[in-house]
């Protein structure tokens, strides 16, 4: 089994697995064969498969192809028509399902699609492409209980919004219609008005939505009577991922349901809007385009009949596409889109870890008769059985007027050559290669140039190489800029689907996946707000690089450059709301029921990513509506940007990462701004005083009018949510007097001080960033509790080790860590030769009473490198691996090297300052062991390590805590 996995918050964004095809042989095609001419522009690959009918058999399941060896292939489309889209079915064999305008969704045999083309009726077509899934704290980040609250807003007319008389479409997983969260605790009804399920085949009475003739629908009227054992036939519909029904649950869930009522109360996960109505398609497990916008429609077309305002959220997407609002899909998204009529979509989570950087997003330009080498890696793999199963397709986009060549060259040196306006295949042992280059001509709408590169295995025996490849483009024409875009779309290696990506050319940028560029979707980020969460073990687990208050480091970004001018009005993503470790609904048949995902209440389950972030805007959209159901996207968007917060972590707004910056809902339906954030907060006096700076008017001019500052403290730092934390005084003047901070009583763990500025209704500011000097106080631990130590760690007046020792009579020693001799250095109070001189940057541990440790530390440096010993620390029940063992190259190959009792493995990341760690049992958490990282070991209990830069050096655990 490939050690390549995804790592623990990517488990609940794993994409359905590929349904196997029907697969014959398919004979060589030569290179540059030539196209058949028609009246509609035909997208790669259908002019290969017009030319050989065998082709799409064996074609790997990246388009919607309905084939067995009993029926016609079926090929699903997207066109764009040159009439109006039903009367296509009174003239051509064609069958077609939901319209947007111009654009329609299609089904036809693939023996009559040249009468298709042929006909002049239509002007392009596209076979239907594949989507991905992209996978409380959030209801407190966007002011959501202030809304429903509604309490000492200006206007005082404000009503407290839940989102009545709306309707939330959820294309999604599907839903668990039995989980509490989604039944009106008044009537005992189902609020789910429609479940269309687009996977299952009608039986017995059951019945397929018209005019699409596929999948079941289910009523409010049969969820009802299903939820209280009653009614026939039953309802089959079930929510196996688990990813749909978190989704719902963010947007719509009331949180009722709970196991531990006494602990974690009715409410306690309730979504943004508890009362709206849902509307909800589930779509098979291989998710194309045709199902995505047959889903929007039938959601507008039920909203319609019901006279009711809908926003539908989309937590999918793929890089099948410009990235520039020009795909099909996206043009008749904005068509459906108008009053009352929404669209919210994921941004993606394809932006690159600062400290594994896997792009899927690669770039250039070339001269005339230059050559440009992108490179990308196919990790080791084990091959599935069968045909077409294992695939990469990459797609190319350059300027229209602009020709270039492609070749795509396998690790063993051969490959395939395409001209421009040129289609290659060549077979060989490392993968069947296949370029498709502009074989088209220039896209219609945007006007550029697409090429598609298909690699897979036409043959068992010859699946995608394993090692390095290159793509070489060179330019024969440049008539624009030469410039050309790369992406992963699809990359489904092994049973496990592990992904190629980019190693020479590549770019964290332009990675908002599609549909998300279209010009009236609200497209939404993700940004943390927690850091850690109970789960149902008893533990209460850190989240590794989830910092409250910053982007998601996965949170994608980013549009096209060079898209045409028009077609894009604005950067993507629009606005970022909470998805770094969100809390919702849990639907009883996934497998998050046995994970230490599901939480304590033992309903609900943490998930992680921006599939988490739009459901939280969908909501807001709701409470909305629920304001004017006659809101246009356009409105509704510029409400949300004026209203979005900018802060520390957001810098100036708007901008490409952030959008307009942090959803404020609260803001949006008319309330008031919270007061900006304090400045400048400072340790003075030698570490006596609290100081800060605050502004005195908005960005509007007016005065910020404010009634007091409250002083928090809490044990993370960087904490920009002052949730959670605890309120240890107030004052009504920028100065806080810190000589009685004992009244923080005993702590296991540095303190870190910021100041919320609150204003006379009662708003409160965003935390103040943390204190960057003097942050925390020194602290011993004994056996009896924690004793804090009278003295900051950059206090002035102590320069040296033997100061420190003479000021403080409780020390018995200090030590500091030498980087080079890659040792602790440690002065005893009998022995003043030892001493040295205290310097910020560097780790510093102190002894008190003989029994207790006590660790200082400043920013650890990047570079910092040391051997683990091994042994086993009893207190903590440690054992220290050298990092370096030559034949552990994997956390699993660790964790099966020392034993059956390992519970945690974990290595350090000093570029950002967390812990990333592997869990045996959960396999998608493996990583592998880097050269100067420390690594380090937990046994016999579960213990999660916590992101702060001294405790690489001196480890101190945080057991699991009860709630």
């Amino acid at each position: 089994m490939s050690r390549l996995k995804a790592t623990l918050w990517e488990w609940s964004m794993i994409v359905c697995s590929v349904a196997h095809l029907v697969l014959l042989r398919i004979p060589s095609i030569h290179a540059q064969a030539s196209l058949p001419k028609t009246g509609a522009i035909i997208v790669s690959p259908l002019a290969l498969f017009l030319q050989d009918s065998t082709a799409i058999r064996s074609y790997p399941n990246l388009i919607h192809l309905e084939s067995s060896a009993q029926t016609p292939p079926v090929l699903h489309l997207l066109l764009k028509s040159r009439i109006p889209p039903q009367r296509l079915e009174h003239e051509l064999p064609v069958s077609i399902r939901a319209t947007a305008g111009e654009i329609a969704t299609a089904a036809i045999r693939l023996a009559d699609l040249p009468d298709l083309l042929r006909s002049g009726y239509v002007e392009m077509v596209m076979p239907a492409q594949r989507l991905f899934l992209e996978n409380d704290s959030a209801r407190h980040a966007a002011r959501i209980d202030r809304i429903w609250q509604a309490q000492k807003s200006r206007p005082p007319g404000l009503v407290p919004y839940r989102g009545r008389g709306v309707i939330i479409g959820i294309v999604d997983t599907g839903i668990d219609w039995r989980h509490g969260d989604f039944i009106d605790d008044r009537t005992g009804e189902s609020r789910i008005l429609y479940l269309w399920d687009q996977s299952l085949q009608p039986t017995n009475a059951e019945k397929s939505p018209q005019p699409y003739n596929y999948g079941v629908e289910y009523t409010r009227d049969m969820l009802t009577q299903q939820i209280h054992g009653r009614g026939s036939p039953p309802v089959r519909s079930r929510d196996i991922h688990g990813h749909g029904t978190h989704v719902a649950g963010i947007a719509a869930g009331d949180g009722s349901q709970t196991a531990e009522p006494e602990r974690f109360p009715p409410g306690t996960y309730a979504g943004v809007a508890p009362e709206a109505s849902l509307v909800v398609v589930k779509v098979p497990e291989a998710i194309y385009e045709d199902h995505i916008l047959d889903a929007i429609h039938y959601i507008f077309d039920r909203a319609d009949r019901l006279n009711m305002p809908a926003v539908i959220n989309l937590s999918l997407g793929s890089h099948f596409g410009a990235h520039d609002g020009s795909a099909l899909l996206e043009r008749a998204i904005d068509a459906l889109s108008g009053p009352g009529r929404i669209v919210v979509k994921s941004a993606g989570n394809d932006a690159a870890h600062p400290a594994w950087p896997q792009f899927v997003h690669a770039e250039g330009t070339v001269a005339v008769g230059d050559t440009a080498i992108i490179e990308f890696d196919v990790p080791e793999y084990q091959p599935q059985p069968g045909r077409s199963n294992d695939v990469l397709r990459i797609e190319m986009w350059y300027q229209g007027r602009d020709r270039l060549e492609v070749a795509v060259v396998r690790p063993d040196g051969s490959g395939a050559h395409a001209r421009y306006r040129g289609v290659a295949t060549q077979s060989g042992s490392g993968g069947f290669v296949a370029i498709f280059n502009a074989d088209a001509g220039p896209n219609p709408i945007n006007g550029d140039n697409r090429c598609s590169i298909d690699v897979y295995d036409i043959l068992p025996d010859t699946p995608p190489a394993s090692g390095p490849w290159q793509i070489r483009i060179t330019a024969s024409e440049v008539n624009e800029s030469g410039h050309f875009d790369l992406w992963m779309a699809a990359s489904q290696l092994g049973a496990a689907g592990q992904k190629a990506y980019f190693t020479r050319g590549g770019e964290n940028d332009e990675l908002v996946t599609l549909p998300g560029t279209a010009k009236r979707i609200i497209t939404v980020g993700a940004f943390s707000t927690r850091s850690g969460f109970p789960s149902t073990d008893g533990n209460t687990y850190v989240l590794p690089d989830a910092r409250p208050g910053e982007l998601a480091y996965y949170s994608a970004f980013g549009t096209r450059e060079d898209a045409a001018a028009g077609l894009l009005s604005r950067q993507k993503p629009d606005i970022c709301a909470a998805g770094f470790g969100v809390i919702s609904a849990l639907s009883q048949d996934s497998g998050l029921r046995k994970s230490l995902w599901m939480a304590a209440d033992r309903a609900h389950a943490l998930m992680v990513g921006t599939s988490m972030s739009a459901p939280q805007v969908a909501g807001i959209v709701a409470l909305l509506f629920q304001q004017n159901p006659a809101y246009t996207p356009e409105e509704i968007m510029t409400l949300l940007a004026a209203a979005a917060l900018a802060d520390p972590a957001t810098g100036p707004t708007p901008n490409p990462r952030w959008g307009y910056g942090k959803v404020d809902a609260f803001a949006a339906l008319g309330g008031t701004r919270p007061p900006a954030a304090v400045t400048d907060i400072q340790i003075t006096g030698q570490g006596r005083q609290l100081t800060w700076r605050f502004r005195e008017r908005d960005e509007q001019g007016f005065p910020e009018k404010y009634s007091h500052f409250e002083i928090y403290a809490a044990e993370e730092p960087y904490l920009v949510s002052y949730q959670g934390a605890k309120r240890i005084a107030e004052s009504r003047w920028p100065i806080f007097q810190l000589d009685n901070l004992r009244q923080l009583g005993p702590f296991s763990s540095p303190q870190f001080l910021w100041v919320v500025a609150v204003d006379e209704f009662g708003n409160r500011s965003r935390g103040s960033p943390a204190v960057a000097r003097a942050a925390f106080r020194t602290k011993a631990r004994a056996s009896g509790g924690s004793q804090l130590l009278p003295w900051w760690f950059e206090h002035s007046e102590i320069r040296t080790a033997a100061q420190w020792l003479a000021a403080v009579p409780a020390i018995d020693a200090i030590a500091r860590w030498e980087v080079a001799g890659q040792r602790w250095q440690v002065l005893a109070r009998d022995d003043s030769t030892g001493d040295f001189e205290l310097q910020a940057g560097q780790v510093y541990r102190l002894q008190a009473w003989r029994d207790t440790t006590v660790v200082l530390y400043g920013r650890v440096p990047e570079h910092l490198q040391f051997r683990l010993q091994t042994g086993e620390n009893k207190n903590n029940n440690l054992i220290w691996i050298p990092f370096d063992k030559s034949e552990l190259q994997w956390a699993s190959d660790l964790a099966r090297d020392i034993g059956s009792e390992v519970e945690l493995v974990s290595i350090w990341n000093a570029r950002s300052q967390s812990w990333r760690s592997y869990l045996p049992g959960l396999p998608f958490t493996d990583f592998r062991i880097r050269p100067g990282w420390p690594v380090m070991v937990s046994v016999k209990a579960p213990v999660v390590w916590p992101w702060r830069p001294a405790e690489m050096l001196q480890p101190q655990p945080i057991h699991g805590q009860k709630p």
